[in-house]
């Protein structure tokens, strides 16, 4: 049910350089959207809609590393801490008209930290300062350098790539025949096993299509163990955080030697010792290369430091302080870059999201396997970044599952390399598709499957064996909680433009109270999941005053549907949130969202909307009466309590 658009083009050449226009368009979509909202706005409004933290003062500086310098801040009027920064957030510090791109590396209510390339410019130590939140334009020029790269046509590897992904070369599929030394673990199924034995054997390319519950991480992980084991240098990349730490922690589990490239900040804690950076403090030249950072620290602050009476002499003494800095910051970086080769040659795979595949430590570097997985999210231009490093390429993905985010009006770039290597490669030996699930009763299972998967996919005998757990306050594991006419209307947040269901939230939390009293619920663990941000934030804090979260023993996660992309809970609730007059459902019109939404349960899904709005649209319409004919559909009403 996927739907991409596919122009049409004379040849591989023509489709780069209108990919890379559309590329062009959406950069500057965005920088134009974060310069209204900057210009648009004063310090003051842009610090009540969550995008400015202001005023800050610099409490500290210090060198860190790769030439970048470590700001901490403190927040002098922690008033607002309802904003919109995260960890890893690309931001933009500025005081009055000057401005310098950095990254938040740690926020809490009352400090900061933030990571700044190169040097510092004067005015940021001249008194107050602020950040706005900015967008990456790191993403966007490295992803316009692979499409130029990809442009060349010097390098015969690329430009068969080029040709054969993207439709305009036809190349019969090679599979070498499977070394004798290989055990591929007895638990894999058949359709898992024929995806492992081609990530081995395939002489080019492969894609492994991996409907939800499928069980595609494990066949990943245990083809990247062989692959290893066969002495392959292999590149994992995804084109989120999350899903690089899965397959991080994936690896590790298969004994291997990972080492994870890119910020700490957007690492999970205990993957830390497996990030190149931790790789490099830890290393035995770590001691001497933080002696010269605090020297560099002291030289600093001396050059830096006010005079009253600025002399000739002041200035000659100064120049030669910064001359001192920079021979010990080639110092170091020369260093740190002999550390970097050395752990990027003792480890394997090597594991950088789609992006900081770009760093400079992989620039003269070739890999013979790239393994892209959830590649269905990666923007093209971003997919061949680390595809560009290697010899054998693998995607992994659903194209029915979360596309990437388009910001732009013209949507063409969510027509994505995975979507158009599936439809170039349909029926081709070069597409395994995993046809087993593992994770979803079957009443949760069978109405996706027949919207997305044509009936295609399977549940294995164990999921067909387990205990039912709906009982007896539901009569399936599917259930459509209908709240029409019960007055629960939509609204809209004033500050963040998202839209919010106050009464539905109220309902769903009332819910799960009557949940814990007539199911077994104790031991398993919740999700609720809500289309809208500001949803979320409502049933986070009715959840949070009404202490139900205790009674689950803190088992509850409550997100948006892009948070629980590759994985899974026992239990979903999941809130409509819309309810309006006109029929008017947003951006639910992504189906490819609702079916992620829709398999995340394990044992029970509680779907929580207003079939009056719903089902005006086809969809929604067919998924009600599934409920109605297949799974469990009530009315609010016949659980509100006067």
């Amino acid at each position: 049910m996927a739907q991409t658009i596919t122009p049409k083009f004379n040849n591989s050449k023509e489709e780069i350089l209108h990919l890379l226009d559309l590329f062009k368009q959406e950069a500057e979509y965005e920088r134009l959207n974060f310069i209204s909202k900057v210009e648009g706005q004063n310090i003051q409004e842009r610090v009540k809609s969550g995008i400015t933290i202001y005023p800050l003062e610099i409490k500290d500086i210090n060198f860190f590393i790769r030439e970048s310098w470590k700001i901490t801040l403190s927040i002098k009027n922690a008033t607002n801490t309802n904003n919109l920064f995260s960890e890893g957030s690309p931001i933009s510090i500025f005081r009055a008209e000057d401005r310098k791109q950095a990254s938040l590396s740690k926020i809490s209510d009352t400090e900061l930290t933030i990571i700044v390339d190169g040097d510092i410019p004067d005015w940021l130590e001249e008194g107050t300062v602020g950040i706005d939140l900015f967008y990456s334009e790191k993403t966007y020029r490295e992803g316009e350098r692979a499409l130029n790269k990809l442009l060349e046509e010097e390098d015969k590897s690329i430009l068969t790539k080029r040709e054969l992904f993207l439709g305009y070369k036809q190349i019969e599929p090679y599979f070498e025949k499977l070394p004798s030394s290989i055990m591929i673990a007895s638990n894999f199924n058949p359709s898992q096993r024929t995806a492992i034995e081609k990530m081995i054997t395939t002489e080019d390319c492969l894609v492994i299509q991996g409907p939800p519950g499928t069980g595609k991480t494990s066949v990943l992980a245990e083809g990247i163990k062989h692959l290893v084991g066969l002495g392959k240098k292999v590149l994992l990349s995804t084109p989120t955080n999350s899903a690089l730490d899965l397959l991080l922690m994936k690896s590790i589990e298969k004994n291997l030697q990972p080492v994870r490239l890119g910020q700490i900040t957007k690492v999970s804690e205990d993957l830390l010792p497996f990030t190149l950076d931790s790789k490099i403090e830890a290393h035995s030249l770590s001691k001497q290369i933080q002696k010269y950072r605090r020297e560099a620290d002291n030289i600093r602050k001396k050059a830096t430091k006010f005079h009253r009476n600025f002399n000739s002499k002041l200035a000659s003494e100064r120049k030669e302080l910064w001359r001192e800095l920079n021979g010990i910051r080639e110092t170091i970086k020369n260093s740190e870059r002999h550390i970097e080769k050395e752990i990027i040659r003792l480890h394997n795979p090597i594991l950088a999201t789609n992006v900081s595949a770009s760093n400079s430590i992989l620039h003269k570097e070739k890999f013979d396997v790239c393994i892209i997985d959830e590649a269905i999210q990666s923007l093209e231009p971003l997919a061949w970044i680390p595809i560009l490093k290697s010899k054998k390429i693998i995607l992994a993905g659903d194209e029915n599952q979360l596309p990437p985010t388009i910001l732009s009006e013209n949507k063409e770039l969510m027509n994505t390399l995975f979507s158009k290597m599936v439809a170039n490669f349909k029926d081709s030996e070069r597409i395994v598709f995993l046809n087993t699930q593992y994770r979803m009763e079957e009443e949760i299972l069978n109405f996706s499957n027949k919207e997305f998967y044509e009936n295609k996919i399977q549940s294995d005998q164990s999921v067909k064996e387990r205990s039912k757990i709906f009982q007896p306050m539901f009569e399936s594991s599917i259930v459509f909680i209908d709240t029409a006419g019960t007055g629960y209307e939509e609204s809209k947040s004033n500050e963040s433009e998202s839209i919010q269901n106050e009464g539905e939230a109220d309902f769903l939390v009332n819910l799960l109270q009557l949940m814990r009293e007539q199911l077994e619920l104790i031991t398993h663990d919740i999700g609720i999941i809500a289309p809208y941000r500001e949803q979320i934030k409502k049933i986070k804090d009715l959840i949070l005053s009404s202490k139900i979260e205790n009674l689950y023993n803190d088992k509850i996660e409550i997100n948006t549907v892009d948070s629980f992309q590759g994985r899974e809970k026992d239990i979903i609730l999941l809130s409509m949130t819309r309810s309006n007059e006109d029929g008017e459902i947003g951006f639910l019109k992504d189906y490819r969202r609702m079916n992620v939404s829709l398999t995340r349960a394990r044992k029970l899904l509680v779907v929580i909307g207003d079939s009056t709005t719903l089902q005006n649209d086809a969809f929604y319409s067919r998924f009600i009466t599934y409920c109605q004919e297949n799974g469990d559909y009530k009315s609010a009403y016949e659980f509100i309590i006067d």
